[in-house]
């Protein structure tokens, strides 16, 4: 009889096949219908490469498993195993330190506004980069010390009996970016509602006179010169929570008093107001763009959970119960769940509308 638990391996294969399906098409459908060109495609498109790369190694395991249910050990060692381990390792970092890239990225451009713009191509070309290095050099650290093996899920990897390497190679590092991921955007959270709700006190429905002065059009001033940190999460937290309609009526007023003092605050010159207002467009968009990396982060984190609690329950009593183990299959889902919120974010049905019209 298979020692494989039916109830665990299912959702976890059909988690694996989803995903395999969905980051397919988001990856041909950026190919297709490619949105427009902004710095964060490229952390999305890394992310999504390691998604298609893991489901895909893992939906292979998985469908090789049932189909030998019938055998006592579905998966055998030897050299289809160490592969199958090799490109899971690797694979499975790379989404995590993505996911950390991206989550620094954001905090970055929320503090600084350095990386709002678009960078060169050697800064893009590092960060993705680096993103796969780690994962690399664990997978090969694995290889080199035959650690590989059959284990209790539908796929090979580090054995059983090196629990101490998998901690050293994969779990400790995991805890520590989920760690750094849900203080970031716990940090994320608490900034951006202070900063609306300081937004919200300073400004009424149907005046702009109580804008603070420093976000006013003030030509010549200090307001024009620089953006500081107040600044920027401000202009974050009016493309976040601020719809702007273009319909400056007293109605829209009440409705958008943010979009509509600052579309209404008095004229600057024509020569101020081109350069000064363009370059603050300009950024405002561009922060808006990258806070879309927000749902990528913030799924990683609702999904890996079963998978924390797993690693931790293990440590403390040894095994894991049957239900955590099904939850723990959560983690297949991460790839589905980031290709959906890509083409969400980027209106990929709209795009194809438009492309077939």
């Amino acid at each position: 009889m298979s020692s494989i638990n039916l109830a665990v391996a299912i959702p976890t294969l059909v988690g694996s096949i989803l995903s395999l399906l969905a980051t397919s098409i988001a990856l041909v459908a950026h190919v297709v219908a490619p949105p427009g060109r902004h710095f964060r495609h490229a952390l999305i498109l890394n992310l999504l490469i390691a998604d298609g790369i893991n489901s895909l190694n893992n939906s292979i395991s998985g469908i090789f498993t049932m189909i030998n249910l019938d055998k006592p050990e579905p998966l055998s060692p030897g050299p289809a195993c160490n592969a199958n381990a090799f490109v899971g390792q690797f694979s499975v970092q790379a989404v995590d330190f993505n996911i950390l890239i991206m989550s620094i990225t954001v905090l970055f451009t929320l503090r600084t506004r350095r990386l709002s713009a678009e960078p060169s191509r050697l800064t893009i070309t590092s960060l993705c980069a680096l993103a796969w290095v780690p994962s690399i050099i664990t997978s090969s650290i694995g290889m080199g010390l035959d650690a590989y093996g059959p284990v209790s899920g539908n796929w090979c990897w580090i054995s059983s009996e090196r629990a101490s390497l998998r901690y050293a190679l994969t779990h400790s590092w995991r805890m520590a970016i989920f760690l750094a991921t849900f203080v970031i955007y716990t940090y994320i959270y608490i900034h951006l509602k202070r900063t609306f709700n300081r937004f919200a006190l300073s400004t009424t429905p149907t005046t702009n006179h109580n804008i603070p002065g420093e976000h006013q059009h003030q030509v010549g001033g200090k307001a024009n010169d620089s953006l500081d940190t107040t600044d920027t999460s401000e202009i974050i937290v009016k493309k976040t929570f601020y719809i702007d309609t273009g319909d400056h009526s007293p109605a829209a007023a009440a409705a958008n008093p943010v979009s509509f003092a600052s579309a209404t605050h008095g004229e600057p010159t024509p020569t101020t107001a081109t350069s000064t207002g363009g370059a603050r467009h300009a950024s405002r968009n561009n922060l808006r763009r990258m806070l879309l990396l927000n749902g990528y982060p913030v799924l990683y984190i609702v999904l890996w959970i079963p998978g924390i609690a797993t690693r931790l329950t293990e440590a403390v009593r040894g095994s894991s119960p049957t239900w955590l183990l099904v939850m723990q299959s959560s983690t297949q889902y991460i790839g589905l769940a980031n290709a959906v919120t890509y083409s969400w974010n980027e209106k990929m049905t709209d795009r194809f509308k438009r492309l077939l019209s």
